[in-house]
């Protein structure tokens, strides 16, 4: 059986294109084509770029913690161990109130997981104005001992309207040795 010239080049043409449609198939229908493939496979490089910038990120931020603690632990370690902080605040208060009355202070310490020593002190002070009050207050976060005011509690004095009785606790945080 010859076959002419036309049906040779209908049956090529045929043939080409039988092979343009299983090759276009193998590229892009079937489900595990090329294009399947690196489709998959371009969205994994871009889930795993962007965990690998998340994980940079938070590489910087754990580096700037890292180096807040060590910061604060050498801040800590440099205070002054020998004032108590008793003693410190009484002598804060006679600065810049000399006419306020300490009632009393309590100080209580706390060891937390065998790193620092919390110590809390907690003052009752009457007779206090309100810019005495203040000047207090600014003393003891400005001071280098590093104590902050944990609690706060004011009440009207109860023989003059503009004096006052205050209450508060403050926190000071020391390395154990």
């Amino acid at each position: 059986m010859k076959l002419k010239k036309r049906e040779k080049q209908t049956l090529i043409l045929g043939g080409v294109g039988a092979l343009l449609v299983l090759l276009l198939w193998y590229i892009y229908l079937w489900d595990n084509s090329l294009y399947n493939r690196w489709s998959a496979l371009r969205s994994e490089v871009t889930a795993r770029e962007s965990v690998l910038l998340k994980m940079i990120g938070l590489r910087g931020r754990h580096q700037r913690i890292q180096q807040d603690i060590t910061t604060l632990t050498a801040r800590m370690a440099e205070r002054g161990g020998t004032v108590s902080l008793k003693g410190f605040l009484e002598k804060l208060i006679k600065e810049q109130a000399p006419a306020v009355d300490l009632k009393r202070m309590k100080s209580r310490d706390k060891t937390v997981q065998d790193l620092y020593r919390q110590t809390f002190v907690t003052v009752h002070l009457g007779n206090v104005t309100i810019p005495e009050l203040v000047n207090i207050l600014a003393g003891m976060e400005a001071s280098a001992e590093g104590m902050k005011v944990r609690e706060l509690k004011i009440k009207l004095g109860r023989h003059s309207d503009d004096r006052l009785n205050v209450d508060f606790t403050v926190v000071s945080v020391r390395p154990l040795k």
